[in-house]
């Protein structure tokens, strides 16, 4: 069509502008700056785990923390690492998996600490040594003492080479620190003697400074969240706005002792669409135009080696970019389909979350006492999933869902075993659930002599049980992170295309797997390629879906001007539907709070596929986020 000729024209002069953007980047990088690291080092004793930085000069820096996988990342700016080579500390703690270090940008040196199942908020600081200066990363940890040490600087043995991998379209990015070192605090309540304990100064006899002794108070409470506002144009017709949306995110967190915190988390949205336009019916916009809603709500305890999570909370098992593959604890709002943040559409449940750490394993133990689902436009809505329905020759009656009661009869239940093996990244889960899409029977009468129609199909959707084993890897070989899921769901709902099957369902086992890797070219361009299958173990022609399904996805991420425009490239498509999705967008970092984006989203395929269902739906968007 010409809309979509349009728009992939543009979209291709964009990507030649952000090549040529980038090649102008990498010509006029300034040199290396004077500012070297020259040592890494990490210990832990009793409850005090440390990374030590020394630098002949004190550099600026900025931190924040990326998730699937969690990672915590320092920037170190106007820095450099000796000869560009990507080095890799092993360290295999609950708290810390492996520390790397990579020269991210000319002038950029990128810390990135690999975060194990009990991974602690780390508290910054900086003090003075004999060989220069020095940066403190401390948290605590209840695990055995350990020490590794990684050194370059002047022939001295360095771990293997390997390679650092940032980012995904579900980062999750928080800026948490922009600034000068010679501001920053060290932990509360941990003893200065302690930490100085770790990297004592005895090469030359000169103490460490001591910090003031504010540096060792904790606030009672902290605030923060952001404010958004996504304004949606359809491409295609009728041209309209489909979103002029504000989301307000709140979050309260404290601790009350060493061994209790919480977290309270709350969502309120308001969508202008519905008062400056008709665009949308009655039932529509009581459903989306204003919303509060609970969100990540919950308390954490501590005892030992085990933590206790108890409330609203989400439960990420999955390490796929852009999709929900293995992630498949919490329900989602499907009401925007799957164009939001990952962690914006999952929707938080009511949970019990135990976690142990017995030595290098951990195990986790999941309860829901009741269940929640994934919540679906009204019928109307810019994302309505009934329109599948509608390309039939028949009268058409959709029944409302049936749930299943808020008793414990109705709990849900899993666990989850993971272990770090040689740089192996291994972990084994179950779930027993209740599946979050409704599963659609589908009952099928003979309409009187004289109808528009010759039947009437009637669609009873009803929530039913399941059950489901899974196994994810990631593993760093050769500078980049090789990773898979594997899913086997017992007993999946499938439709039949055959209109005597009585409720139109037939159930088989399937089987779903998700190889991926991750890669960094030139320093600077992120990358993601997953492919994805799903096998219908006993599979019948009847079924509406084919034997095998194949996808693949690809992600590419990168940055200009020390990361102010950030472009960013997500296209995933069946190669059995022929069907795509196309996504591309650009981020304007004003400051560490404010951000600009732009983007478009395209859908292509027929309309009784995934992606075609809304081959209507495709839009350029403008956001404004502010993160406080």
């Amino acid at each position: 069509m010409p809309m979509r000729s349009m728009v992939e024209k543009v979209c291709f002069c964009f990507i030649i502008l952000v090549f040529h953007m980038w090649i102008w980047d990498l010509v006029s990088a300034e040199t290396l700056a004077s500012k070297r690291l020259f040592r890494i080092a990490h210990q832990q004793r009793q409850q005090i785990e440390t990374i030590e930085l020394l630098f002949n000069q004190n550099p600026g820096f900025q931190v924040f923390s990326l998730k699937n996988p969690s990672r915590f990342v320092m920037d170190l700016k106007d820095c450099w690492f000796d000869d560009n080579v990507h080095k890799i500390l092993e360290v295999g703690s609950p708290s810390i998996k492996r520390i790397r270090i990579s020269q991210f940008r000319k002038n950029v040196v990128r810390v990135v600490i690999d975060q194990g199942m009990s991974f602690l908020k780390p508290e910054i600081s900086t003090r003075e040594h004999p060989m220069g200066e020095r940066i403190l990363i401390t948290l605590a940890s209840p695990v055995e003492n350990r020490t590794a040490v990684l050194t370059e600087n002047m022939g001295i043995h360095t771990s293997p080479a390997g390679s650092e991998h940032t980012g995904s379209i579900d980062h999750d990015e928080t800026i948490k620190k922009n600034t000068n070192t010679a501001h920053l605090n060290t932990k509360a309540g941990l003893a200065q003697e302690s930490i100085d304990d770790l990297f004592s100064s005895s090469d030359s006899g000169m103490p460490s400074r001591p910090l003031a002794e504010k540096s060792r108070t904790t606030s009672v409470m902290t605030i923060n969240g952001d404010l958004r506002n996504q304004t949606a144009y359809r491409l295609k017709k009728p041209h309209q706005f489909s979103k002029i949306k504000t989301d307000f995110n709140l979050n309260l967190s404290g601790e009350v002792s060493d061994n209790l915190s919480y977290v309270l988390g709350t969502r309120f949205s308001y969508d202008a669409v519905f008062d400056l336009t008709d665009n949308y019916n009655e039932d529509v916009e009581n459903d989306q135009k204003k919303r509060v809603d609970l969100r990540d709500a919950y308390v954490d305890f501590g005892w030992g080696d085990a933590d206790f999570r108890i409330g609203n909370q989400q439960i990420v098992w999955g390490q796929a970019v852009g999709l929900f593959f293995a992630d498949i604890v919490n329900p989602k709002d499907m009401r925007g389909y799957i164009l939001a943040d990952l962690d914006q559409i999952r929707i938080p449940v009511p949970a019990v979350n135990l976690e142990y750490y017995p030595g290098s394993l951990y195990l986790q133990f999941i309860f829901i006492p009741y269940p929640d689902f994934n919540e679906f436009g009204k019928k109307g809505a810019e994302f309505d999933f009934s329109r599948a329905f509608d390309a039939q020759n028949a009268d058409i009656v959709v029944i409302d869902p049936q749930r299943p009661a808020n008793s414990l009869d109705n709990s849900e239940l899993g666990f989850r075993l993971s272990t770090l093996i040689q740089g192996w990244d291994l972990s084994v889960f179950y779930l027993y659930d209740y599946y979050n899409f409704p599963v659609n029977y589908r009952y099928i009468s003979v309409n009187p002599m004289g109808s528009v129609h010759p039947v009437t199909t009637t669609y009873r959707p009803k929530y039913e049980r399941m059950q489901r084993v899974g196994y994810t890897f990631s593993k760093e070989y050769m500078n980049a992170v090789l990773k898979g899921e594997f899913i086997y769901n017992h007993e999946m709902f499938i439709a039949s295309l055959n209109p005597a099957d009585f409720d139109g369902i037939l159930k088989t086992d399937t089987f779903k797997w998700l190889l991926g890797v991750d890669y960094t070219f030139f320093n600077s361009l992120e990358t993601n390629i997953q492919l994805m299958q799903e096998i219908i173990v006993d599979y019948q022609k009847d079924m509406t879906q084919e034997e095998y399904t194949t996808s693949f996805s690809i992600w590419m991420k990168t940055g200009f001007f020390e990361n102010k425009i950030e472009p960013e490239l997500f296209i995933v498509s069946s190669l059995n539907q022929k069907d795509s999705l196309f996504r591309l967008k650009v981020v304007y970092n004003y400051n560490t709070w404010l951000k600009f984006i732009c983007g478009v989203d395209l859908f292509h395929g027929e309309s009784d596929v995934d992606f075609g269902l809304f081959n209507k739906n495709d839009r350029g968007y403008v956001e404004v986020l502010y993160a406080f």
